[in-house]
């Protein structure tokens, strides 16, 4: 449910929603974070070295959901666009 709707939502909610999943396990995550990834390049204009960084934060997010820094890095990322 969460990854297929991950498109009809703003990049800060699909953000959010990204970080529930986290939050609580769901395996669906990894899938639902590559989307967001897609769409940081493809909608909001990304380039390699910020998707690097924020593909680097989801995978920190992924290991420890209350990581402040990965949050802070993948908020700050959609700040400058």
């Amino acid at each position: 449910m969460y990854a297929a709707d991950i498109r009809v939502v703003h990049l800060d909610h699909a953000l959010e929603v990204c970080r529930l999943m986290a939050r609580n396990g769901d395996h669906r995550f990894p899938r639902a974070a590559s989307r967001w990834l897609e769409r940081l390049s493809s909608e909001a204009g990304a380039g390699l070295l910020e998707v690097q960084m924020a593909a680097a934060a989801f995978s920190k997010l992924w290991e420890e959901p209350e990581s402040e820094v990965a949050l802070a890095t993948l908020s700050a990322l959609l700040a400058d666009r």
